[in-house]
């Protein structure tokens, strides 16, 4: 019979009758996607049949013996249900990094009239670990050591642990110590796959096989076939901010569903039940300029955030040492459609004051509109490990913005208010904020407190694909300083790929103005140069200057730079690189910043390596080259020019989809396999007699290896791929009798080499 599933045909099948049933293989009905129907089941001639009339009530029958038709109807519960990840979901075939690498990053800078400096940074990766320092002669000839640190990775967990010199998360009314000791924290990016945020999402059901078209904010994104059966369409690919996503589901017989609607996503909400921390306690590490650091005190801070919904997420942070101790709660907050709010508070107490601050944010973000305001309230002794109380502080920050989009042009008017206390402000006191009634050029009364008042509007408008202008204007209004305008207008034209120029002119509160036209050339992923030169002069008539030239190379990057400044000259060379040994190889590379791979295709130079679809360089000697720069833990798409490997080589493979660790490598073989034909004629001696093994078969076994196997023509010819040098066993098999022989193959083979006549023995196994 043909089967029919839900109107759509699913092949032919075999159908038993036997005891007024009809039976149908169970393995058959299972292909059709019906894995959750189930059913009285029977063996005939030891294969397993299940009754139709027993899948009732979820799947019914109809036969149809004119048309040889078998036709099942099922529900959508009946079919295996349906996952498909639309944003960031896993690849399959990811290589993740496990092989040990090290790498020594070396940075020279030369500058006139003073020592070259030299930098020197270490670090030792196996598997998760990397162990790390750096050591810097600085040009006054001191050996200061930088951060020293041994970090464990657990992608499993997204777990980060550090043992050394670590600097804190920052938020709101944090502060970000360096200390020496131990942290724990979450680290999101050690699997990118598993996104942290809420995201939405679509489910439902089909009858029969179906596109789902995504819409976000009316534009078609994705497309995607389903099966029959409940399916679940995770991370819809949204962007930030409102905006509205459709998911129109019709299946073959012309139905429709829509699901989705308006939504506002936001990165900085937690997904229920998801946590991001971070601990840490140590001694304080202190950094000076021309010495080693030294440590201070005990200190230890914490941040904890818990995603409690999909809109509300809450936290703490606190830090502290002998002398000064703070946190307080945190806050973020989507409001519907409305925007998401962050807010801090916080409470200080140091040398027996306590004091309080508070920090907040409301973002609003749509297709056409953003609107953000920012506050930040801070008592005059609020303390933190950064701040002490008697330090000037910014005691009240407000800030405001409002932007339009229409076409290619955008509108933003923007708003800031800072109040500033002085060091001499007495404990305890009050904190008055000084605001003028009126803007006035008279100087303020002695307040101690000052603040500074701006507020002003900037254009952006884009004329075609190649130019871009921006002008910004602000009036402002200082307690210091007498009332002015300041903005700046620049015209930014595009000159090919990676270059542009720009001209622009600025002016500052207090009148000056500055004209500055600048040329630059960024550097590629891979080899070529980079430039930029800049021309500055203004209203009092000073005139400053700076050209810089970068050439990256595939060891390097050598950087040349010229500065004049009020017509005092200063020249500068630096020489940037890594010495990597990874793979079974040393190699000379670029600056190890981030993950990395080790790209091998054997004996293969000068072939181009591409990463993300942008080139990255060419092999070196050996078919060696360290391709920098690659985002660690996430699949990084690597492919080789097959055009550039000799004739004589064949490849296992042409791209791949690479996972390093942090600042740690992969190592990526291309296999690079000579290709080694060998041709001869093969004659085997019996009594005397020349035997031609016509039609026989001629056989190198190898060990470790499927063995090379040719047919024998009517000639006696042979043809063998892939055979390795030297002396090699041949064995010839013809009407159910064998002999051997040996045969030299030649190691210089180019191709494929004719090595003549061979002959072997009969009788001779």
């Amino acid at each position: 019979m043909t089967l029919r599933v839900n109107g759509s045909a699913s092949g032919d099948v075999f159908l038993i009758r036997a005891d007024a049933e009809l039976w149908l293989r169970t393995n058959r009905l299972a292909g059709t996607g019906l894995t959750n129907a189930h059913g009285v089941e029977r063996t005939f001639n030891g294969e397993s049949y299940v009754a139709l009339s027993s899948l009732a009530p979820g799947v019914t029958f109809e036969l149809d013996e004119q048309a040889l038709e078998l036709r099942l109807t099922a529900a959508p519960e009946m079919f295996a249900a349906t996952r498909v990840v639309l944003q960031n979901d896993r690849p399959r075939n990811i290589e993740y990094g496990r092989a040990s690498g090290f790498f020594l990053n070396y940075d020279a800078l030369a500058q006139q009239g003073s020592s070259t400096s030299v930098t020197l940074e270490a670090g030792l990766n196996i598997k998760n670990a990397l162990a790390l320092t750096s050591y810097t002669r600085t040009s006054s000839g001191a050996i200061v050591r930088g951060l020293s640190s041994l970090t464990i990775d657990a992608p499993g967990t997204m777990v980060r642990y550090v043992v050394g010199d670590t600097i804190a998360r920052a938020t709101l009314l944090g502060s970000l110590p360096t200390v020496a000791g131990f942290s724990v924290g979450r680290e999101f990016a050690l699997d990118p796959y598993r996104l942290p945020y809420p995201l939405p999402a679509a489910a439902g059901s089909v009858s029969t096989p179906a596109t789902a078209d995504v819409y976000v904010n009316g534009t078609l994104v994705r497309r995607v076939q389903l099966p029959p059966g409940a399916f679940s369409l995770q991370r819809l690919p949204v962007v930030g901010g409102l905006g509205s996503v459709q998911v129109v589901v019709r299946d073959r017989v012309g139905r429709q569903q829509i699901f989705g609607g308006p939504y506002y996503f936001t990165s900085s909400l937690l997904d229920a039940g998801t946590h991001d921390f971070q601990y840490s306690v140590g001694t304080r590490r202190e950094d000076q300029t021309d010495a080693n650091p030294t440590y201070g005190p005990i200190t230890g801070s914490f941040m904890h955030r818990f995603g409690v919904s999909t809109w509300l997420t809450l936290g703490a942070r606190a830090e502290g040492d002998p002398d000064v101790v703070s946190g307080g709660p945190m806050l973020n907050l989507r409001i519907g459609r409305l925007g998401e709010i962050e807010a801090e508070g916080a409470v200080s107490g140091s040398g027996g004051v306590v004091d309080y601050a508070a920090a907040g944010s409301y973002a609003f973000t749509a297709r056409y509109f953003t609107l953000s305001a920012t506050a930040q309230w801070m008592g005059p002794h609020f303390a933190t490990l950064d701040l002490a109380p008697s330090d000037d502080r910014n005691t009240l920050r407000t800030s405001g913005s409002a932007s339009v989009t229409l076409g290619r042009a955008s509108v933003t008017a923007f708003y800031s208010n800072n109040a500033v206390e002085p060091t001499t402000a007495t404990p305890n006191a009050a904190v008055p904020v000084a605001f003028s009634a009126a803007e006035t050029t008279d100087s303020p009364a002695p307040s101690s407190v000052t603040a500074e008042r701006r507020a002003g509007l900037s254009l952006y408008l884009q004329f075609g694909p190649r130019v871009l202008t921006t002008v910004s204007a602000a009036r402002v209004h200082s307690e210091l300083a007498t009332k002015g305008w300041a903005g700046f207008a620049s015209l930014n034209i595009l000159l090919g790929p990676r270059a542009v120029a720009s001209i622009g002119v600025n002016q500052s509160g207090d009148g000056t103005t500055q004209g500055v036209v600048s040329v630059q050339k960024s550097l590629p992923l891979g080899t070529g140069v980079g430039y930029r030169v800049e021309a500055q002069t203004d209203s009092a008539g000073a005139q400053n200057g700076r050209a810089e030239f970068q050439w990256q190379g595939r060891h390097g990057l050598l950087s040349l730079r010229e500065d004049s400044v009020q017509q005092q000259q200063s020249a500068s060379a630096e020489l940037a690189g890594s010495v990597v040994i990874a793979g079974g190889r040393l190699t000379l590379g670029r600056s190890i910043t981030d993950g990395y791979a080790v790209v091998q295709v054997q004996d293969n130079p000068g072939v181009r390596v591409y990463v993300n679809n942008q080139l990255a360089g060419r092999t070196g000697r050996g078919g060696t080259i360290v391709v920098p720069n690659l985002l660690p833990y996430y699949a990084n798409p690597v492919r080789i020019a097959d055009e550039d490997i000799a004739l004589e080589y064949q490849l296992d493979r042409t791209s791949a989809l690479v996972a390093p660790p942090n600042r740690g490598p992969a190592v990526v073989k291309f296999g690079a396999v000579l290709f080694r034909g060998v041709s001869g004629h093969v004659v085997i001696l019996s009594d005397g007699h020349r035997i031609v093994p016509a039609y026989g078969d001629a056989t190198i076994d190898l060990a470790g290896k499927d063995p090379v196997t040719s047919p024998i023509g009517s000639d006696g010819a042979f043809y063998l791929e892939n055979v390795p040098a030297g002396p090699q066993e041949l064995r010839v098999d013809y009407r159910g009798e064998s002999c051997r022989t040996t045969i030299d193959v030649p190691k210089d083979i180019r191709i494929a080499v004719d090595i003549g006549e061979v002959t072997c023995t009969a009788g001779q196994p």
